[in-house]
């Protein structure tokens, strides 16, 4: 394919896109207004969802623009116009039940939005197994790719073709309706186990090449995959978090998930890759400290609680400023250890470097032999900065004072 249909193929796939996402923002509207109003909380994550989308749309073809020799970059594109497209088709199809008149097209609509949407959840496989080269991890796992795809293959064409289809949303009065293109018997419960199973194997499949192929990636793949391992854990932290949710759960939810195509960006164009070293570290570093003072301050405020109330009458402003001077005093040295821990276990080269200067420091202060001093310099030079070689220059105080002569009998 040349330079010219590729960006052809680019530039129509965002579009349509774009237009799915605007079409399913005015259908959105539609319906707060004709058909079950919903409460803001639920609008709000609507509209979130078509957010992931439009912005995987957009990161994939700037990828596919830039990057098109790279095949994660259409994996993502693929990835954001089917979701774009399946949130339209089943809106557009939702709406048309409860509509006065039915809209045309509806039936199409059930039937594409029946089977479409697996594709992201299939470019999602697809990127763990290609991410971030573009290519398999080795000719051998062309099998692993070759299941995978039978599989899901093997399940678009059970849900297309099967003998009903999901009429949408049950809050609406929906329910399932004859396909009518439908020739294939409703699968039981032997077969329904079976593929759940498949597609767990096909992500645990794709999980495994990804962990392996970390553990042999080096420099730049390396710091590429840290990136993404980065973003997928800050997603799945909040996932893990779901018991606890409040109705804006699934707003934050999907709005954190944006962080995984902009991680693969960065890691694709290269731009300020080393940076996820420092915001790790950061980010590791700082949600440490806020568990650990979080823990002690609730602790403080019991225990102070407590003692107030044995002694005087209870008044909670007294707990709360003693436990925030104690969460003050604390931050400084809590932070010092934490980073000191982290950087430890992280970042060994740093903390190895840093605690070389601070006993040189105290070297220097003491030496009063200068070649001894001189020596001690060139050894902790080599030891944090490792050069190919070390020349220390130093100023002739004789010299010195021999311009200051020349300049005074000048004057």
């Amino acid at each position: 394919m040349t330079s010219r249909w590729k960006a052809a193929l680019v530039w129509a796939a965002a579009a349509l896109a774009l237009l799915a996402t605007a079409g399913s923002g005015w259908l959105l509207r539609w319906g707060q207004r004709h058909a079950a109003p919903q409460p803001f909380a639920e609008l709000a994550n609507d509209f979130s969802y078509l957010l992931i989308g439009v912005v995987m749309t957009l990161i994939g073809a700037f990828l596919a623009l830039r990057r098109g020799d790279n095949g994660v970059s259409w994996i993502m594109l693929g990835a954001g116009v089917s979701l774009s497209l399946v949130a339209f088709l089943e809106q557009y199809a939702n709406l048309s039940f409860v509509a006065a008149t039915p809209w045309p097209g509806t039936m199409a609509a059930l039937w594409l939005a029946q089977w479409l949407w697996m594709l992201p959840y299939v470019a999602l496989v697809l990127l763990l197994l290609f991410y971030p080269t573009g290519r398999l991890l080795s000719p051998r796992w062309r099998w692993v790719l070759a299941a995978i795809l039978s599989v899901y293959l093997t399940l678009i064409i059970l849900l297309g073709f099967g003998a009903t289809l999901d009429a949408g949303d049950p809050a609406l009065g929906l329910s399932q309706i004859p396909n009518p293109v439908g020739f294939l018997s409703a699968p039981g419960e032997a077969t329904f186990i079976f593929f759940t199973a498949a597609m767990f194997a096909t992500m645990a499949a794709a999980v495994l090449g990804l962990a392996v192929r970390f553990r042999r990636a080096r420099g730049i793949e390396r710091e590429q995959m840290k990136w993404l391992l980065f973003a997928g854990a800050l997603f799945v932290g909040m996932m893990l978090v779901e018991n606890v949710s409040s109705t804006w759960y699934g707003v934050v939810t999907n709005l954190l998930s944006l962080t995984i195509p902009l991680a693969i960006a960065v890691a694709i164009l290269r731009y300020r890759l080393f940076d996820i070293d420092v915001i790790i570290r950061r980010t590791t570093t700082y949600a440490l400290i806020t568990g650990l003072l979080a823990l002690v301050y609730f602790a403080s405020i019991v225990v102070l609680q407590s003692l107030f109330g044995r002694l005087t009458d209870f008044d909670s402003n007294p707990t709360v400023i003693l436990s925030t001077l104690l969460i003050a005093t604390l931050f400084l040295p809590v932070r010092r250890r934490v980073q000191d821990a982290i950087d430890r276990r992280f970042n060994r080269t740093r903390y190895d470097a840093a605690k070389t200067l601070q006993a040189f420091a105290a070297t220097a202060r003491d030496e009063t032999d200068l070649d001894a001093l001189l020596g001690e310099l060139v050894r902790v030079i080599e030891a944090t900065m490792q050069p190919e070689t070390v020349r220390v220059w130093l100023r002739s105080i004789e010299s010195n004072d021999a311009q200051k002569d020349i300049d005074k009998a000048g004057l």
